[in-house]
């Protein structure tokens, strides 16, 4: 305000129309009539918007206040008082309101964003206004700093969130259900209210009072202990994946999600219930990548549960240098087989239960497990110059299984000394022309020591003191 101005002379200057003042006065809170007005008062002039939408998984779609059109919601859009936003099938959905509270829509949910009727002082934290909850359901987390409840309305009930983080929702029978992970909040419905503490929930039916609040089902725990797990995608191949937990006493389902983002918006794999005997989420094939997941067990009355711990699952690439990767997400090779995970992470390798180098060279025939904690290093393996190998590298949870199948390659027997061979059945009989054909095959000329005998013998081969091999020859006088 400058001095001499007023109402009429600003709302001339700023919109071209003295007569829209009450504009003025209603984005300044200001009765009519009202006191002169001080010079250096300042004024808002826009309109400041309630929430924006963070978050937009098609098919979303936003309207604005008395418009009769529905259009597609985009990332970033600002939201004004009594704006509506719509998810659709398969959808997803996140508002952030002024004061950073976050409402996480599901799909096939509808809301209404109230805001406030009057803006505060300049240099009071804003805060956020109402928010109508007309199906669907609703995730909430409210900022820590927000100092006082949010009023959120559904068919059914009243709340008023006073809580970090709660669950509200509404069936296609217009019932409401709250859940309360942390924090309280009021619930009121008929004539009647109930404060509902962390860990407990309650319902409302249309023209009833709130149920007394009862304890939510516990959070399930992982199958596999800790807040992580490493799954390793040979040759970037999408790794099958399924999510699995513990059962929880008094579960009739569970809801769990799979999502590429830390607040599991951009969901990747959802199910909502699944049924008891279920306690996994098959994921199918994944890329590469970070992912996090959650789940919740579902009570009789359809409360969900505490939610579990996050947990958060990282799919690395595997590079395969020597080998090839086959449909069944196996490597084979001959000789060697040579993998390089992205070392990004820097977790060292550990080999058989023991940590190794920046890379583990494996020699021995038969099954080797290589666990690789978050990510790895170069991996190799192979076998001596003169062994003949077969090499099969297999993905497990969290490691790599190789089998490595040797066997000697087929070259000629070495020579043989003078007394190093015996026929038992001919004795005195002689050896010469020794060739080695396999694993267990020989060839050689044996001449007994008198001509015209004639039988079956056993030729034992011992090469350097050693047992070489057994086998049987035919020897005839000629």
């Amino acid at each position: 305000m400058q001095p001499s101005d007023t109402c009429l002379l600003i709302s001339q200057r700023v919109w071209g129309k003295p007569e829209v003042y009450r504009q003025l006065h209603e984005l300044n809170g200001m009765k009519n009539p009202h006191p002169p007005l001080v010079p250096g008062t300042r004024l808002r002039i826009r309109t400041e918007p309630e929430a924006h939408l963070t978050y937009v998984k098609p098919e979303v779609n936003t309207r604005p206040a008395q418009e009769p059109q529905w259009k597609p919601g985009k990332q970033g859009e600002a939201l004004y008082r009594l704006y509506q936003v719509n998810t659709l099938r398969g959808a997803g959905a996140e508002v952030t309101l002024k004061d950073t509270s976050k409402l996480q829509l599901r799909e096939n949910a509808l809301v209404v964003i109230y805001g406030t009727q009057q803006a505060g002082a300049p240099k009071q934290p804003a805060k956020s206004g109402g928010v109508e909850l007309v199906q669907g359901d609703l995730h909430l987390r409210l900022a820590a700093l927000r100092g006082e409840p949010l009023p959120l309305a559904t068919p059914a009930a009243q709340v008023a969130a006073a809580g970090q983080e709660l669950f509200v929702g509404v069936d296609d029978q217009r019932m409401s259900r709250v859940a309360v992970f942390n924090g309280k909040a009021k619930v009121a419905g008929k004539g009647a209210q109930v404060e509902v503490p962390g860990g407990k929930g309650t319902r409302v039916e249309p023209g009833k009072a709130p149920e007394p609040p009862r304890p939510l089902l516990p959070s399930p725990a992982w199958s596999r202990p800790g807040s992580r797990e490493v799954l390793l995608a040979l040759g970037g191949a999408p790794q099958p994946y399924a999510l699995k937990w513990q059962p929880v006493p008094g579960a009739v389902s569970y809801r769990a999600v799979l999502a590429r983002d830390e607040n599991l918006n951009n969901v990747v794999t959802e199910a909502a219930p699944l049924a008891q005997a279920a306690q996994a989420l098959e994921a199918g094939a994944l890329p590469p990548g970070r992912y996090y997941a959650r789940v919740q067990a579902m009570d009789a009355v359809g409360l969900p549960g505490m939610p579990s711990m996050p947990r958060r699952v990282e799919i690395v690439a595997v590079k395969v240098e020597r080998g090839e990767v086959e449909g069944s997400g196996q490597v084979k090779g001959r000789g060697q087989v040579k993998l390089t995970v992205d070392p990004a992470l820097g977790v060292p390798l550990r080999v058989k239960g023991k940590a190794v180098g920046s890379e583990a060279v494996l020699l021995a025939p038969g099954l080797h497990t290589v666990d690789v904690e978050g990510a790895a290093r170069p991996v190799s393996a192979e076998v001596l110059p003169d062994v003949a190998a077969e090499l099969v590298l297999r993905p497990k949870a969290g490691r790599l299984e190789l089998e490595i199948t040797a066997r000697p390659k087929e070259t000629a027997a070495p020579p043989i000394a003078d007394g190093a061979l015996q026929v038992k059945g001919l004795e005195g009989a002689s050896v010469s022309n020794l060739v080695r054909l396999g694993e267990t095959r020989w060839k050689a000329d044996v001449t007994p020591a008198s001509t015209g005998k004639k039988g079956r013998a056993t030729v034992e081969l011992w090469v350097y003191g050693e047992p070489a091999g057994r086998t049987s020859a035919e020897a005839e006088a000629d």
